[in-house]
């Protein structure tokens, strides 16, 4: 009863109205608050299982006008509200099987993903009414909160750390490598539950946020990119005090108060074991999205970029250090480098060229091109110092240049227009001489 009361009254504190759970909830909180959603009493999982319901949906104590969207670190419990095979199975940490109220929060998050995708619309439709600012400020904030896909990489780091996603990868943390006591067979039996299980909880992640688009979804290829991020990047053990920002609140709960044994209480998992562990969820969570795919629509390519938390996942060296999210750097997102302008120079020798000889077509034209980018890859001696930023040739050559006026261009009789324009004056003066 005790579990079951401070589950649940933690879980109304994260009331999105309340405005608590994104200052005062950290990522390691989060974590061990999961572990109540595998609890082995039947009845305390189904209590926090139709709370989570209640906020997923806006409903009971989570009903406000208007409705406030969830966090979508807790649409990724939804990760840990599958049954296993058997109540109690190691396989799902022990977890009491709870039947109906596991298919019914799983129509929860469907609905949930249904209402956020409305929010983000709407969000997106005032931003573009506004101007282009606060259209950016929607795709680089706002957009990461409620966009129902974004709680994808939350999931994957809860599961990274379970003990039984150990067994399904085959490195479970913090036993020995002696392998002579260890049954094979028993081996290879946990770790295909182990396995299994793992699938089934992707399943229960990632059927809500497709089948909420219906037949036509088109969010397939955008998942299957964004896991791909997500295995690129180092996880974060953030269940470790050294690298969480740990509340007195925190210290006062701990499993004990020599320092360095609370960390192996909760969590023995290293950096390293948990990308091990990643590349398996991945693998899963692949054939899981993969197997959605029943038209061309649903492997429509996303055109934005795609961003995962940086308090959860290692950021890259080109990221800057204080973001909150690391971005997809994909080759259709990466700023294609622009080709220069041609100078003045260019098109003057280009001209003269065309007066020295008939265009022979397209031959001469490919020629051209290949011989403006042999110049562009390997600049010829002169040209080396030139740097063309847009403002037309500014090279030295090009200022060193014969600043002469050109010759005066012949009339069409064959006189120039200055020698024409002095018989004109000529005869005038005469007229007016003879008056």
């Amino acid at each position: 009863e005790l579990r079951k009361a401070a589950a649940v009254g933690l879980l109304r504190l994260c009331d999105s109205t309340l405005k608590l759970e994104e200052t005062h909830l950290t990522a390691r909180m989060w974590h061990i608050l999961g572990n109540t959603f595998l609890d082995p009493d039947k009845s305390v999982r189904e209590s926090v299982m139709g709370e989570l319901s209640s906020m997923l949906v806006a409903s009971g104590r989570f009903q406000h006008n208007p409705p406030f969207p969830p966090s979508l670190r807790f649409v990724a419990y939804v990760s840990l509200c599958a049954d296993g095979d058997s109540s109690g199975s190691a396989a799902n940490a022990g977890a009491a099987n709870v039947g109906k109220k596991s298919s019914s929060l799983r129509a929860s998050a469907t609905q949930c993903a249904v209402q956020l995708r409305s929010v983000c619309r709407q969000a997106q439709a005032q931003a573009r009414a506004i101007n282009r600012a606060a259209e950016r400020k929607f795709e680089d904030n706002l957009k990461l909160k409620v966009m129902p896909e974004y709680s994808v990489p939350f999931a994957l780091h809860l599961l990274a750390f379970r003990e039984e996603t150990g067994s399904a990868a085959g490195t479970l943390a913090g036993e020995d490598d002696d392998e002579d006591d260890v049954d094979e067979g028993e081996l290879a039996a946990v770790q295909t539950a182990a396995q299994k299980m793992l699938r089934k909880r992707l399943k229960w992640l990632f059927d809500p946020l497709v089948q909420s688009l219906g037949s036509g979804a088109d969010n397939i290829s955008f998942l299957l990119r964004m896991v791909e991020l997500i295995g690129k990047h180092p996880l974060i053990n953030v269940l470790k005090s050294s690298n969480a920002d740990v509340s007195a609140l925190e210290e006062s709960l701990d499993y004990s108060d020599d320092e360095g044994d609370n960390d192996d209480a909760i969590n023995h998992v290293d950096e390293k074991e948990a990308a091990a562990r990643m590349k398996v969820i991945c693998q899963f969570a692949r054939e899981v999205l993969l197997s959605h795919v029943k038209k061309d629509v649903n492997l429509t390519g996303y055109p934005g970029k795609i961003s995962i938390p940086s308090d959860l996942f290692g950021m890259s060296d080109e990221s800057p250090a204080k973001a909150r999210y690391e971005s997809d750097e994909s080759d259709e997102d990466k700023p294609r480098r622009k080709r220069p302008k041609k100078s003045i120079s260019h098109y003057v020798k280009e001209n003269e060229e065309k007066g020295s000889g008939a265009d022979d077509g397209h031959e001469n034209e490919e020629e051209r091109d290949e011989s403006d980018e042999e110049r562009l890859e390997s600049p010829a001696k002169g040209e080396s110092e030139e740097e063309d930023f847009g403002f037309g040739d500014v090279s030295p050559i090009s200022k060193a240049e014969d600043k002469s006026p050109p010759p005066a261009r012949k009339s069409k009789r064959g006189g120039s227009k200055a020698a024409s324009s002095a018989k004109r004056e000529g005869s005038a003066v005469r007229r007016s001489s003879r008056h």
